[in-house]
């Protein structure tokens, strides 16, 4: 008797193994993640990596996944940072293509970045705001609704693809802090990994199967 082909059964394993990576959610720019939390059917992860201005200055690039409920198009993040020693300030973002949320500031006379005390407030189109933070004691800014103060007072070369202003303390009622919580395994993936997983088995063994019968024939 032959013995059972190993190509069909490699490629059902890598079809299974491609069907998994489908399922996972993609991340955002890259680098060091700075904080990340989900609460009320909301994901936040923030990433931090060197990077340079348009004007060539080094900056570091501040970059937030957001997935869930209210976080497509509508939805804003905006960064409160507080430089060890220096004035706690607001960047807003933009949003690419795969709807991650970034900006480049500006680190001259700020001290390293990876000391930055930083806040990401997420206001979703459904009206939650939600906040993930390095710092989880004391998290730098209110709220993404407060006022700032611009022009002038605004840092030079304040952000390549955003804006950079000095901010004014305001409330941050109504912000539900996330930090390093989480709401559990979303639906989707209870669901979906373990569908993916008897449908990779059944594929196996019905490849199996038929690579038997072929075998038998031959006999």
């Amino acid at each position: 008797m032959r013995t059972a082909p190993v190509r069909p059964l490699l490629v059902l394993s890598l079809t299974a193994i491609a069907a998994l990576g489908a399922a996972v959610p993609a991340g955002a720019h890259g680098g060091t993640t700075i904080a990340k939390g989900s609460g009320r059917g909301v994901s936040v992860l923030v990433q931090a990596e060197d990077a340079t201005t348009d004007g060539g200055k080094p900056a570091v690039d501040l970059s937030t996944t957001i997935e869930g409920r209210g976080t497509g198009n509508g939805a804003t993040v905006t960064y409160w940072i507080r430089p060890a020693g220096g004035k706690t300030f607001r960047a807003t973002t933009t949003r690419d293509e795969a709807g991650i949320a970034h900006t480049d500031v500006p680190t001259a006379g700020r001290g390293a970045w990876r000391d930055w005390d930083v806040s990401a407030i997420l206001a979703t189109s459904t009206g939650i705001r939600i906040r993930v933070s390095n710092a989880e004691a004391n998290p730098p800014g209110p709220d993404p609704a407060a006022s700032s103060v611009s022009g002038s007072t605004a840092a030079p070369d304040a952000t390549a693809t955003g804006s950079t202003t000095t901010a004014a303390p305001a409330s941050d009622a109504g912000i539900t802090d996330v930090s390093g919580k989480s709401d559990g395994a979303p639906l989707w993936s209870l669901v979906s990994v373990p569908l993916i997983v008897i449908a990779a088995v059944g594929l196996i063994l019905l490849g199996r199967r038929r690579a038997a019968r072929d075998a038998e024939r031959q006999d």
